[in-house]
């Protein structure tokens, strides 16, 4: 039996241009709501990738079968129009894998911060690793809240206010999960194909999550 279709939330439903908003690794959907807030003039949705939020039982996340899962979905949301795109981090290499496997469902990208290898940080490529790792860096950490909003303060840059939200995500990544997103990203390069995408594409680093809105505002 195939997958179902990754989760998803949705404003503005019945404006004609859709944007198509992807989360950072170890988040979800609602990281896009004061975003997609301030855009009524169109139909956003915001996905929960695989592993992910809602999505977390879909898949064992990749940066190709992420990329197939969003066109899935955009094919049954918008089966005769292609799509803008909005991502963050590692929602912006599953854009990036998109760009050059999945083009027919794509009219626009807003590439912000697409992660390519860290030097030093080669080691989590391996699964092996990334799971030693969850038992350092994430798993005692569970029940402590004070450390988790810290982490979301200074790590993540978001404000308490979403603190449900971040902590709800963190108690919910398993080992199995955090290994495969670890891995997927330090494996992450640009995918073959890229380079004859003719899009209107525009990338970002070093933003806020908040930067597509004043964008997308006046497209």
């Amino acid at each position: 039996m195939a997958d179902p279709l990754l989760h998803f939330t949705r404003s503005s439903k019945f404006q004609k241009q859709k944007i198509v908003c992807l989360h950072g690794g170890g988040s979800s959907s609602w990281m896009w709501k004061p975003v997609t807030s301030l855009l009524p003039q169109y139909h956003c949705i915001a996905v929960d990738l695989p592993q992910h939020g809602r999505s977390k039982a879909i898949g064992s996340f990749t940066m190709p079968f992420a990329a197939e899962k969003v066109a899935e979905l955009i094919d049954y949301l918008s089966p005769d129009e292609p799509v803008h795109l909005a991502d963050l981090s590692e929602g912006a290499q599953v854009v990036v894998q998109m760009l050059a496997s999945h083009t027919r469902v794509i009219k626009s990208a807003f590439i912000s911060r697409a992660l390519l290898p860290v030097p030093g940080a080669g080691i989590f490529a391996s699964k092996w690793a990334a799971r030693w790792a969850f038992h350092l860096a994430v798993k005692p950490f569970k029940n402590w809240d004070y450390w988790i909003r810290l982490n979301m303060k200074y790590a993540a840059g978001i404000p308490e206010q979403y603190f449900a939200h971040f902590n709800q995500d963190f108690q919910n990544i398993t080992k199995d999960a955090f290994a495969n997103l670890m891995a997927a990203n330090q494996r992450f390069r640009l995918p073959e194909g890229l380079q004859k995408t003719r899009y209107l594409c525009l990338s970002f680093a070093g933003v806020r999550s908040t930067a597509p809105c004043r964008l997308l505002r006046h497209c």
